[in-house]
């Protein structure tokens, strides 16, 4: 018999969510927003580029996504992350700022910060094309 349980059966316990689920739904209704910019389902889910299971999950507030899958989605939609989580771009330039760092130096910071021997994360498309609207 199993400790614990007077019959001997296995005892489950429910899983608690690891990931904010705030923030899951966020990204659920803005992925459905964006899903009626396009004429159809199979169509959203081509442009995604991920698995039709995994843009179901997130569709739903399930899952839990990498930063690369978030990145993933961004380019593919022509969105920013931030965008994706309902966060304005405007909103994080102050508050990256208030940490006392450069926004629109960011890659450059990190690669002073960790030194010549680390490769240095590179802008994406998006973030290309907003620092140059910037300029």
């Amino acid at each position: 018999m199993r400790k614990g349980s007077p019959s001997g059966a296995r005892i489950y316990k429910k899983r608690e969510r690891s990931d904010d689920p705030w923030l899951s739904s966020v990204l659920a209704l803005r992925l459905r927003q964006i899903e009626r910019t396009y004429p159809s389902h199979e169509e959203f889910v081509k442009a995604s580029r991920l698995s039709r299971s995994t843009l179901l999950l997130l569709r739903y507030g399930r899952g839990n996504p990498s930063l690369k899958t978030l990145t993933t989605l961004a380019d593919s939609f022509g969105v920013s992350v931030w965008s994706l989580l309902g966060i304005r771009e405007e909103s994080v330039k102050g508050d990256v700022e208030s940490f006392g760092l450069p926004y629109d130096g960011i890659f450059e910071q990190l690669s002073k910060e960790i030194g010549a021997e680390a490769p240095v994360p590179q802008p994406s498309r998006k973030q290309e094309t907003v620092a140059k609207k910037r300029r």
